[in-house]
C-alpha cells in the first residue's frame, strides 16, 4: 500500500527546506512560550484538543508513517524542553519520537479536552487514533506553549496529505506545499507593521492605556452550579459541539454583510448577548458590570507563509458593559469599531509586547498568571477553514477534502480554559458547516450546564439568521 513520495518531496518525504532544522537547535523560548508554561498547572493544563472525524479505515502503517514525516517538517512539535545555559529551551529530543496510539471502536468518552504534557519527556503533540469498521475519529493534543491552532492545523494538514501521498492512486494525490524551519529562529517576532508611522512614545502610550482599560474593567465570569453533580467526570471532561448547517451559516453571513459588518462582528455580538442573558438566567445579585471576551489574533504576515507549527498570535481583550447589551445594533457597531482597529493597528501583538515587558523581571509571568485570576469571561477563536491554513492542496468529494482512503468528515477543537474564564469556544467552518466547539470547566459547568450554554449560543445565532432572507450570498469567516 505504501508509494515512494513524489510531488517534489525529498526521500524523507518533506519538502526541501532552505535550512537542516537541526541547526535550529537549542532554541531559548520566547516570552509567550514562557507565558504559556507559567500559566500552565495540573488543574488547568495549557494544552488543546483537535478531533477529525474519518470515514473509511486508516492503514495503520501509512498513518504512523505520515505523523513521521508530519513531525519532520514540523520540527517543535518533536522537541523536549531543557535548561541550558541557565535558560529553558528547546532541545531536538534524545528520547522516543511521538507516537500515535491505536485503540479500537468509538472515541473513549473520557479523552478529555486538556491532556496534562510533562514537555521534559514528552513531545508537545500526543495522537490518537480510534477506529471501528469504516469510521475513525483522530485525536490530536497540543500544548499551547509549542503552537496555536493555525499551526495544529499546519500539522493536521501535513499528516492527511502524507497519508494520502502514501495511499492514494497517482490522480486523486494531495500536493504538499513547501515549509522552512528556519523561520522558527525569529518566531516571536512579528511581521506586522502600522498602517501609518507612529513613534515610540506614541505606541508606549496607546499601550499604557490600552492596559489601564484591563485593568480597570474587571469582567464578571460565567456563572454556572459550582461542582456540578448528575454527570460523571468523564462526562464533565469532554468537548461539547453544535453544527449549524449550510443554509443557517449563509443566512447568518448574509445578516452580517447587510449590517455592514463581518460574519465574525456577529459571532461576537451574539456571543456578549448569550452570556448577559446566561447570567441574568442564573440570577447574579448585581446584574450590571463588564464583560470581556479574549479573541485569539493571528499574527502571521507575508514572511511567515513557510512557518512550520509555532505560535504567531496575540489576544484582543474586547470589553463592554453589560448595559450595552440593551442595544444590540449598537453593540455590534462598536464591536465592528473595534475589530477594524484591531486588524489595522495588529493591536493583538500588544499583548505579546506587554508579556515581553514583564517577562524582564523575574518570576513576574509566573506571579502575573496566578494573582490575575480572570483576563476574560470567555475566549472566543474563529479558525474559519480550517484546510485554508493547510500547506497541503487536496482533492475533494463534494466539500469534504479525501487523503487516500479516507474523507474527512469534520474537523473541530476548541482552547484551553484557565481560573476565571469558565469556557472557552472555537468555530470552524469546513464543508459549509460552522462547528462550534465549547471546552468548559468541568468545577463549574459539567456537561449538562456546558450544553445548556452552548445551546443557548446556538438559539441566539439562529434569531440573528432568521431576521434575514434565506436567499444571497454568504460570506466566508
Amino acid at each position: 500500500m505504501n508509494r515512494s513520495p513524489e510531488n517534489g518531496q525529498n526521500e524523507s518525504g518533506t519538502a526541501p527546506r532552505s535550512a537542516d532544522s537541526k541547526l535550529l537547535f537549542p532554541l531559548r523560548l520566547v516570552p509567550f512560550e514562557r507565558y504559556m508554561l507559567a500559566d500552565d498547572r495540573l488543574a488547568y493544563p495549557m494544552t488543546f484538543l483537535v478531533q477529525v472525524g474519518l470515514q473509511g479505515a486508516p492503514d495503520r502503517e501509512s498513518m504512523e508513517g505520515a505523523f513521521a514525516q508530519a513531525l519532520a517538517r514540523h520540527p517543535l512539535l518533536g522537541a523536549r524542553l531543557t535548561r541550558c545555559c541557565g535558560a529553558r529551551h528547546w532541545a531536538l529530543a534524545d528520547g522516543p519520537p511521538a507516537v500515535l496510539r491505536w485503540y479500537d471502536g468509538p472515541a473513549a468518552s473520557d479523552f478529555g479536552p486538556g491532556r496534562r504534557i510533562d514537555l521534559r519527556a514528552a513531545a508537545p503533540v500526543a495522537g490518537e487514533i480510534w477506529s471501528e469498521g469504516d469510521t475513525a475519529t483522530l485525536l490530536l493534543w497540543f500544548h499551547h506553549a509549542a503552537c496555536d491552532g493555525i499551526g495544529a492545523m499546519r500539522f493536521l494538514g501535513d499528516l492527511l496529505a502524507f497519508y494520502g501521498l502514501r495511499t492514494a492512486p497517482a490522480d486523486r494525490r494531495p500536493t504538499l506545499l513547501p515549509v522552512d524551519p528556519a523561520g522558527l529562529a525569529y518566531r516571536g517576532i512579528f511581521d506586522t507593521r502600522p498602517p501609518v508611522p507612529v513613534t515610540r512614545w506614541e505606541a508606549s502610550k496607546g499601550m499604557v492605556r490600552e492596559v489601564w482599560k484591563v485593568l480597570s474593567r474587571r469582567p464578571r465570569v460565567l456563572q454556572g452550579p459550582r461542582r456540578p453533580t448528575g454527570s460523571s467526570e468523564a462526562e464533565k471532561r469532554k468537548l461539547v459541539t453544535t453544527t449549524l448547517p449550510e443554509q443557517v451559516y449563509l443566512r447568518y453571513s448574509h445578516e452580517a454583510s447587510a449590517l455592514g459588518s463581518t460574519a465574525n462582528d456577529v459571532l461576537l455580538r451574539d456571543m456578549f448577548l448569550t452570556v448577559e442573558a446566561w447570567n441574568r438566567r442564573w440570577g447574579v445579585r448585581r446584574q450590571d458590570g463588564w464583560l470581556r471576551i479574549n479573541m485569539p489574533t493571528a499574527l502571521r504576515g507575508k514572511r511567515d507563509v513557510r512557518m512550520p507549527a509555532t505560535n504567531v498570535l496575540g489576544y484582543a481583550l474586547i470589553t463592554h458593559h453589560t448595559r450595552e447589551c440593551r442595544d444590540p445594533a449598537r453593540l455590534l457597531r462598536e464591536i465592528a469599531r473595534e475589530t477594524e482597529a484591531i486588524r489595522t493597528w495588529s493591536l493583538g501583538a500588544m499583548f505579546v509586547e506587554a508579556l515581553r515587558i514583564v517577562d524582564r523581571v523575574p518570576g513576574a509571568l509566573w506571579l502575573g498568571t496566578r494573582l490575575s485570576r480572570r483576563y476574560a469571561t470567555v475566549v472566543l477563536s474563529n479558525l474559519g477553514d480550517p484546510t485554508r491554513r493547510f500547506r497541503a492542496r487536496f482533492p475533494r468529494v463534494g466539500k469534504e477534502i479525501q487523503a487516500g482512503n479516507l474523507l474527512v468528515k469534520s474537523i473541530f477543537g476548541a482552547p484551553p480554559v484557565r481560573p476565571g474564564t469558565r469556557a472557552a469556544l472555537a468555530l470552524f467552518h469546513y464543508a459549509d458547516r460552522l462547528t462550534i466547539a465549547l471546552n468548559a470547566d468541568p468545577q463549574w459547568l459539567g456537561a449538562s450546564a456546558a450544553r445548556d450554554f452552548l445551546t443557548s449560543y446556538e438559539q441566539q445565532l439562529r434569531e440573528t439568521a432568521r431576521t434575514v432572507s434565506p436567499t444571497g450570498p454568504g460570506e466566508a469567516l
